[in-house]
C-alpha cells in the first residue's frame, strides 16, 4: 500500500515519462538543417533508349513534350533517401510526363545553340505498378517536379545530337511534390535534365543563330538534387500516431492518480 508520499512519487512519474515520449517524437519529425548548403541526389530516371522527347517549333513559339503522348517510358530510382521501403529501393518502372514552352527566341554563343524557356516546366514521374499502400494519398506519382524561371530563364544548350537542360536557385524556382516523401521542407533543389540522340541536329532558322530552335525528338536522362533531405510519408505519419497515444497516456495517468 502506498503512503501519501509514494503516492505523489507516482503521479509525477506517470506525467515525466509521456513528456520524454513526446520530446522524442518531435525530434524525429524536425530534423535539423545541414550547417552548409550542399545539394544531395534524391534521385534519377533512365529511359531505356528509344525516343522520349519532342521539341516542337511552332513559328512563334516551342514546346517540350513526352512520346508517346500519354508519357514516355523511364526506369526511376529514389537515391540518398532514409527510411525507404523495400519495395522503392530498386529501380521503378515509371512513366514520365513533361511540359514546358516558350516564346524567348534563342541565340548562338561559342558554337552552342542556347535556347531559354520562358514558361513554366513541368515534369511528372508515375509508377506503373498499383499503389503499394504506404503513398500519402494513396496515388502513385514518384516525384513531381517544378520549375517556374525566376531572375533567369532555364536554357536547352549544346551542340550536335546532345544538350542539357538545368534548373536551380536562385535563377529558377525549383518545387518536389511526391505521395511517397514529404518534400515540403526541402530546399536549394535543382532538375538536370540530358537530352541524347537529338535528331535532326541542333539549328535555328537563322543561319546565324537566332529565333526558335528547330524540331527535334531525343531521349534522355534526368536527376534531382535537394539540399533538405525529406522524411518518408510513413514516418510523418507515425509520429503523428504517437502524440495521440502520448496524449491519451496523460489524460489517463491524471484520472487514475
Amino acid at each position: 500500500m502506498f503512503s501519501r508520499h509514494d503516492h505523489g512519487k507516482k503521479k509525477r512519474t506517470g506525467l515525466w515519462v509521456p513528456a520524454l515520449v513526446l520530446f522524442s517524437t518531435f525530434a524525429v519529425l524536425e530534423s535539423p538543417r545541414p550547417a552548409q548548403a550542399m545539394l544531395t541526389q534524391i534521385g534519377q530516371f533512365i529511359n531505356d533508349g528509344s525516343t522520349g522527347f519532342s521539341w516542337t517549333n511552332n513559328g512563334g513559339s516551342a514546346t517540350l513534350t513526352s512520346l508517346p503522348a500519354n508519357g514516355s517510358q523511364v526506369y526511376f530510382q529514389y537515391s540518398n533517401l532514409a527510411g525507404l521501403p523495400p519495395e522503392l529501393q530498386s529501380l521503378q518502372s515509371a512513366h514520365l510526363m513533361i511540359s514546358a514552352s516558350t516564346t524567348t527566341p534563342g541565340y548562338m554563343s561559342s558554337g552552342q545553340a542556347n535556347q531559354p524557356i520562358s514558361g513554366p516546366i513541368t515534369i511528372t514521374i508515375t509508377r506503373d505498378t498499383p499503389d503499394p499502400g504506404f503513398g500519402t494519398g494513396g496515388h502513385n506519382i514518384l516525384l513531381q517536379t517544378t520549375v517556374a524561371p525566376a531572375t533567369g530563364l532555364a536554357l536547352i544548350a549544346g551542340q550536335g545530337g546532345s544538350a542539357g537542360l538545368n534548373a536551380t536557385v536562385p535563377n529558377e524556382t525549383v518545387t518536389y511534390k511526391s505521395d511517397f516523401f514529404d518534400f515540403s521542407k526541402a530546399s536549394g533543389n535543382s532538375f538536370g535534365l540530358t537530352l541524347s540522340g537529338i535528331s535532326p541536329a541542333l539549328s535555328f532558322n537563322d543561319p546565324q543563330g537566332g529565333t526558335i530552335l528547330n524540331s527535334f525528338t531525343s531521349s534522355g536522362v534526368g536527376s534531382f538534387s535537394t539540399v533538405t533531405i525529406p522524411e518518408p510519408a510513413s514516418v510523418a505519419l507515425l509520429g503523428i500516431g504517437c502524440v495521440v497515444l502520448v496524449g491519451a497516456r496523460a489524460r489517463k495517468t491524471r484520472k487514475t492518480a
